[in-house]
């Protein structure tokens, strides 16, 4: 019996993973291969499992952590997955703030083994927060060494935000902190070819998502069209522990719907053309929910 290889596709929050995934299905696609995906939210509504083609099956898990609190619905949306469908390959979307090791635990349980393996770890990095990592809390620059501890392959992403020594520097202390991870800065078409079979009996510490992180999520959703200008000046002076935004947006005096991505600084706009929510999901770290209730519905004003 051949077994369903899982792929675990880490990275702190705004990283990169979901254009990291769409890039791995897409290569698998091409090779005619059948692909599930399991994508895991902290928060209660899932924004980007609309960017998953119709062609792969997908199962969501949301409001928790699989790493942690979420383990055993993990663990029965997989044994769902391979009891139904005849499939090459699960891809699993972690949450931003979840830790390798304990994602792997939660794969490898006694009754998955028969017939699931763990082919190997896909994780990637933004390199501007990892050149900036002394100004994270500490469990936070924690979280991002154990990403990099237990990955097989690292997608490093804006690197072209650095200068040549900065970038030296980033490479060299990831490579300090994990000699055997294969680095890529571009476009993963033969990653499938470096990776190699994850061993899963590596002693490690147990880390809680929930009380050692304080990830808290805020769920907006919008009633009227913002003023871009005021919406990029509330990003501008968004507060440093808001890690990540996402979603659907309408803006004044412009009749389209756009995917927003906001994470370490940066906001990205993406015209959607499908009729989705408008919502957006906040994920920081003790984020101030009230304040950012206020803040959004100061956007929504009219006046």
């Amino acid at each position: 019996m051949n077994k369903t290889e899982i792929i675990i596709l880490t990275g702190f929050l705004g990283s990169g993973k979901t254009t990291l995934l769409k890039q791995c299905l897409q290569a698998e696609l091409a090779n005619n291969r059948k692909i599930a995906v399991v994508m895991n939210e902290i928060g209660k509504i899932s924004i980007d499992s609309n960017e998953v083609s119709k062609d792969v099956r997908l199962k969501e898990l949301l409001n928790g952590c699989v790493c942690c609190t979420m383990k055993d619905q993990l663990e029965i949306q997989l044994l769902s997955l391979v009891q139904n469908n005849e499939l090459d390959c699960i891809y699993i979307e972690t949450t931003g703030v979840a830790n390798t090791i304990d994602v792997v635990d939660a794969c490898t349980s006694a009754q998955t083994v028969e017939s699931l393996v763990i082919k190997g770890v896909l994780s990637t990095i933004d390199a501007s927060r990892w050149l900036n990592k002394n100004e994270l809390s500490p469990t936070v620059r924690y979280l991002l060494i154990q990403q990099i501890s237990y990955s097989n392959l690292l997608f490093v992403n804006r690197l072209d935000n650095l200068t040549t020594d900065e970038k030296e520097n980033v490479l060299n202390e990831i490579k300090s902190i994990n000699p055997n991870i294969v680095i890529e800065n571009t476009n993963p078409t033969d990653f499938l070819t470096k990776l190699s079979f994850f061993a899963t009996t590596i002693n490690h510490d147990k880390f809680d998502v929930n009380s050692s992180l304080k990830i808290k999520t805020y769920t907006h959703e919008q009633n009227n069209s913002y003023d871009k200008q005021k919406f990029e000046d509330f990003l501008r002076n968004a507060p440093s522990n808001l890690f990540r935004m996402k979603g659907y947006v309408s803006f004044k005096d412009d009749p389209l719907l756009y995917n927003v991505q906001y994470s370490n600084g940066l906001v990205t706009y993406e015209k959607e053309l499908m009729k989705l929510p408008k919502r957006v999901v906040c994920i920081g770290e003790n984020i101030d929910q009230k304040l950012l209730e206020i803040e959004f519905n100061k956007l929504e004003d009219k006046a």
